[in-house]
């Protein structure tokens, strides 16, 4: 047990610290408005928020079928049209950040769960459980889990909840996102976003059991959610539906034993896994069916409630996913934990997106610093120009060789101060763009290396990496720093390039480079 205390209080330790540096990083270079997108076969909608309900902007298209099917996306060339639509809609200029919700067709959700373990190496034996209960071949996934819970009793065990998609069908969004200007911060699916707006509904409490149905054109989806946590998800689009009744066209009686059926498989997991009944069974509103809540509570004895979101206008259930994702999207970068189904290159590409934002902000406050110091240098300047001429002609007017040497001196201080402000313009034309020798250096990467920092001390800057050979290392030496005619005395020796554990090599290079040309 005290080992168990010594591993959560150092763990603790650890959050503190890495939380303020990234709440300071956060001041320093803010995170832009992040907005949800959701994915469906028959729509795509945006919305971004402020203060939780406060809309921003909002946007919806309905897609012709074909384009995306089952949630795996076809035709690719439409849908980047459709894209462009909204984004033309939105009126959004450069790029735009999304919380990227996709179908919940794609997506598969497991939950397990593991010792307690130090964080050093909870990542291996996460990735291990995760291998381990993938329902999908594991090589072919991309994953991503987050912890829902701890079991109570001496076992000291964690639950989690795995998330598994099939790799080609989400980096085929990846793609289209990323060329149409859409920046992904993070890659959820329905599910999750439906728990993250019952939590911020008052009526529904922490510690009470949920069904959550939720019929969308795609299929069925039911929810179990505990403590605010989503503990599995099952869905079954129209076609398995019309297999599991046995049915070439579904029927109501049909559709409604469906239900029946389903429920009570939910019911039974939260009498096996927590040994207590369900509370409530809750249903979009959109999802309600004429007839249904009455079958419903013919069957069940717990309570039917109906869920909208009434507390923002021109919101109703139809909405409900993309919204969950735009609340997701308000959350602080460094905070969110959740489950996002992102792979290395997209949380790479968006840091670089903030990097070359803090750029461009301290480039922006350099401008408006200096600009409004040489303003004021102006303005004082016309002022000892205007007393220097009045202390002129009082001088002529005195006979006192005390007046004139006085004169005199304000003179010599007046061309001190006119140099010092020549001195200033100088300094301020021998300066140059960082962002263009940032933009220089990263396009010269080759694919496969990755540069972890970059250090700049006047004409000199140090680059440290990783890549997955040395000859990709050797290779941004000489088809790229090399050939770069504003660098010289360029130094990557082979006893920089040193490999990793997992199976990287890690390396340090430095050149010099020519200011007055960037």
């Amino acid at each position: 047990m005290k080992e168990i205390q010594k591993i959560e209080k150092k763990s603790v330790s650890k959050h503190r610290l890495k939380t303020f540096f990234a709440e300071l990083g956060e001041k320093l270079n803010p995170t832009p408005i992040v907005g949800g997108f959701s994915i469906s076969d028959v729509s795509i909608k945006y919305l971004s928020l402020k203060n939780n309900s406060q809309i921003v902007a909002k946007s919806a298209l309905r897609l012709p079928p074909g384009i995306i099917k089952n949630g795996e996306l076809i035709d690719e060339a439409n849908f980047a049209k459709a894209l462009n639509s909204i984004k033309k809609s939105l009126n959004i200029k450069g790029n735009a950040n999304i919380v990227l919700n996709l179908s919940q067709s794609l997506v598969f959700t497991q939950s397990f769960s593991m010792p307690l373990i130090s964080e050093s190496e909870l990542s291996e034996a996460l990735n291990l459980n995760m291998q381990m209960v993938s329902p999908i071949n594991f090589e072919d996934a991309i994953y991503d889990s987050e912890k829902i819970g701890e079991y109570s009793d001496s076992s000291s065990k964690v639950e989690y909840l795995g998330a598994f998609a099939n790799k080609s069908a989400v980096e085929k969004y990846i793609k289209i996102f990323k060329i149409c200007g859409f920046y992904i911060s993070a890659i959820e699916f329905p599910s999750l976003s439906l728990v993250r707006l019952i939590e911020t509904e008052a009526r529904f409490k922490k510690e009470e059991s949920y069904i959550f149905l939720d019929i969308v054109p795609e299929g069925i989806s039911l929810l179990a959610i505990k403590n605010f946590k989503l503990y599995f998800n099952h869905f079954h689009n129209w076609q398995s539906v019309m297999e599991e009744m046995g049915e070439k066209q579904i029927s109501k009686i049909g559709f409604n034993n469906f239900i029946v059926q389903e429920i009570k498989k939910v019911t039974n997991f939260f009498s096996s896994h927590f040994s207590s009944s369900v509370d409530s069974l809750i249903i979009s509103s959109s999802s309600k069916i004429e007839g249904m809540e009455e079958m419903l509570k013919n069957n069940f004895s717990f309570n039917i409630e109906e869920f909208n979101v009434s507390s923002i206008e021109d919101i109703d259930a139809s909405w409900l996913h993309v919204l969950g994702s735009a609340r997701r999207g308000l959350i602080s970068r460094h905070n969110d934990v959740l489950i996002s189904l992102t792979n290395e290159p997209v949380k790479i590409e968006f840091f670089r997106n903030r990097v070359f934002a803090l750029v461009r902000l301290w480039r922006k406050l350099y401008i408006t610093v200096f600009s409004f110091s040489l303003i004021a240098f102006l303005i004082v300047d016309v002022y000892l120009v205007s007393i220097e001429s009045d202390f002129k002609i009082k001088a002529e007017k005195s006979l006192g060789d005390a007046s004139i040497s006085k004169a005199m001196a304000l003179e010599v201080e007046v061309k001190k101060f006119n140099s010092n402000l020549d001195l200033l313009k100088k300094a301020d034309d021998l300066s140059f763009k960082a962002s263009d020798l940032l933009f220089t250096i990263y396009n010269m990467l080759p694919g496969g290396l990755y540069i972890d920092g970059i250090n700049l001390n006047d004409n000199i800057v140090s680059v440290f990496g990783s890549a997955a050979s040395e000859n990709l290392i050797l290779a941004f030496k000489e088809n790229g720093l090399t050939k770069e005619k504003r660098f010289y005395e360029i130094s990557l020796p082979l006893t920089n390039i040193k490999p990793d554990a997992g199976g990287r090599f890690r390396f340090s290079a430095s050149f010099k480079f020519k200011r007055e040309e960037f």
